[in-house]
Order: structure tokens, then C-alpha cells, then sequence
């Protein structure tokens, strides 16, 4: 929508790791904006944007865990959304105050998306006569907890418990950075931010030869230097690929007591004691919290009481969390080697 309307932007942030979302910037065709993104980004996104790209510290184990071998990005505040870290971008950018437009945190006037947005063709796209796009829409704005807020205008604006995350993190930080206006109306209240206008934000300087000035200082890094990283990063990966196979079968001997268990006829009690030393093995291996990350649908199940309502249900749970570690890591290390080519044999 920017570029349709003739503004270019000088940075494009992009944080968010899955794939249907990349697909917001299909049809972006962007010419001197440069990308700021999380290393887990679809590889699509890196190729949309010309040099140089600049990385900030990933939100998620495995690239954190990469990291560490070719040195810090720096890191950009995580709030849930792509919102709450482009603001964080502005302020450390050292903007003196920041307008923000679209910046709803809710649905207003029943919108969940921007006109022309990807998600809106999409709906259209794949819509019949059984699952139109009205349908999809009401499911999304109906889908997580909705219920009214205050909003800008003084009344009230449906929002949900996913923007409830969002409109935290924006009234906590807020007060401690850049002063921020909204150029929309109708959408949530955010503690610290007042209602503006496009005729305040456009009696602002001009410094666009400013502006250019400091982002051409921005280069690309040498190739020498990314060869460097390259091979510096070899060694870690494979490292990640021998744990995630580790783990895998560590997942595998849980699994098969798990399963051998849950065949003890009804009147005899289960015997889970051998797994204690597998969880032992598995909450201190090195890589964990990588392969945990991709258990978290089925340990949030669990802290939810799932697994506690009796012992067929409890084997149950066990199995799907042992399982969820053997797929978390033979994922892993088969996207890893994948990636890295055959330098890993």
C-alpha cells in the first residue's frame, strides 16, 4: 500500500519467520529500502531486497545459538508483532518522535487488514460457496477472545487477547522512548500515545538530503567478510546437527518405555521411573532449548492440565511430547545439513 501510493520506505522490517506472512510482501518490488530482519526470515524476503541487508538478534534458539559464533546483531524489542519491533527500530534510529498509521490494535469499522493487502486477496482468491471471504474475515475477528476497548475517538473498538499482547508492550515501552502519534482513528487506546494529523506530520523539516546522506554511510559487507562467516559457522552446525541427533534418540529410548507402558493391563500399575534419567540427559544437553522450541505446542497443552486427567491421557501426553522432541530434531538437523550442502559428511 505504501508503494501504491508513491512512498518509499527507507527500512522494511521483517521479523516474522512464517511463511504465509512473507507472502505480504509478494508483490513489493522495492528499490532503495532497506531490509532490517531476524536471520530466521523466509529466504524469499532476503532475496526481494537489494545490499546491504542488516540483521538483528534472532528471537529464536537456533539462530541465537548461531549467533554466538559470528558475533552480536544487536537486538530490536519483541512485543508480538512486527509493529512493536519497527518501533523499536525508530527509537534507536534516535527519531524524535514517531506517527504511526494503521496502528488500529483492533478492528475497526470491522477491518482486520489494510485495503489491498495480501490476506484480503488471498480470502478472495480462495473463496467458494461454502467459505467466502466474509467467512474468513469473521472467523479472524472472531477467532481469539474478541471484545470491545476503548478506543481514540472515545468509544469503544473490538480488539482480541492476541492485540491485548501488542497494546501491553506498546503502553509499557512508550513512556520511555519516542513520543508517538496516531495519524488513524478508530483504533485502540494506547496508554502515551496522542491523536495527530497528516497536516502536523507534514509541516515537519524537510530532510530527505539528510536522510539519504546517512543511510548511503550504510554499506555492504565485504564478501571476504561473509566468506569468513560462512565457514566460521560450519563447525557450530555441525555440532547443532551431532545434538539434534543425539536428542532424537534420547526421544526414542523415552518413547519406546512410554509405549511399552501404556500395553500394562488396566489392574497393574505403570512403571515410569526409567524415564527420569532421559529427562535428566534431555533438560541439560547442551541444544535443548533448540529443540524445545518446537515442542512448545504440546508443552503448553500440558501446562494447561492436558496429560492430568487420568492414566490413559497422561501416557498419552508423555507420548506426544517424546514424539514432538524426535520430530523437533530430526527437523532441525535434516534442514541444517540441507542448507549447509554436503560439507557436513
Amino acid at each position: 500500500p505504501a508503494l501504491d501510493a508513491g512512498v518509499e520506505p527507507d527500512f522494511a522490517v521483517v521479523v516474522d519467520p512464517q511463511y504465509w506472512n512473507s507472502r505480504h510482501l509478494d508483490r513489493v518490488r522495492p528499490g532503495r529500502t532497506l531490509l532490517v530482519s531476524e536471520p530466521s526470515a523466509q529466504s524469499s524476503i532476503f532475496r526481494r531486497f537489494r545490499s546491504p541487508q542488516i540483521l538483528c538478534t534472532s528471537l529464536f534458539p537456533l539462530g541465537a545459538a548461531l549467533e554466538h559464533t559470528v558475533g552480536s546483531f544487536g537486538t530490536l524489542g519483541a512485543g508480538g508483532s512486527v509493529a512493536t519491533t519497527a518501533w523499536d527500530f525508530a527509537n534507536l534510529l534516535g527519531c524524535s518522535s514517531a506517527f504511526a498509521a494503521g496502528l488500529d490494535l483492533g478492528f475497526p469499522e470491522s477491518r482486520t487488514h489494510v485495503k489491498g493487502s495480501f490476506f484480503e486477496h488471498l480470502a478472495v482468491a480462495r473463496a467458494d460457496r461454502t467459505q467466502t471471504a466474509e467467512r474468513v474475515v469473521f472467523r479472524y475477528t472472531w477467532g481469539a477472545n474478541p471484545h470491545p476497548i476503548e478506543s481514540t475517538t472515545g468509544g469503544t473498538v473490538l480488539s482480541d487477547r492476541r492485540m491485548a499482547v501488542y497494546l501491553n508492550w506498546f503502553s509499557s515501552q512508550i513512556g520511555r522512548g519516542m513520543p508517538t502519534r496516531l495519524l488513524t482513528r478508530g483504533g485502540a487506546a494506547i496508554e502515551g500515545v496522542t491523536l495527530s494529523s497528516l497536516d502536523e506530520a507534514l509541516r515537519l523539516p524537510i530532510i530527505r538530503d539528510l536522510i539519504d546522506e546517512r543511510v548511503g554511510r550504510i554499506e555492504p559487507r565485504p564478501e571476504d567478510e561473509s566468506g569468513e562467516r560462512l565457514s566460521a559457522l560450519r563447525g557450530p552446525v555441525s555440532d547443532i546437527v551431532d545434538g539434534m541427533r543425539h536428542l532424537k534418540e534420547v526421544g526414542e529410548e523415552a518413547l519406546a518405555i512410554v509405549r511399552t507402558q501404556a500395553n500394562t493391563p488396566d489392574d497393574e500399575p505403570i512403571d515410569l521411573s526409567a524415564l527420569e534419567a532421559l529427562d535428566r540427559r534431555i533438560g541439560s544437553h547442551r541444544f535443548r532449548e533448540i529443540a524445545s522450541f518446537l515442542m512448545q505446542e504440546v508443552i503448553t497443552r500440558i501446562d494447561h492440565g492436558y496429560g492430568s486427567a487420568g492414566r490413559l491421557e497422561h501416557l498419552t501426553a508423555s507420548e506426544e511430547l517424546y514424539a514432538a522432541l524426535v520430530r523437533g530434531a530430526v527437523d532441525i538437523a535434516e534442514s541444517l545439513e540441507a542448507s549447509a550442502g554436503t560439507s557436513l559428511e
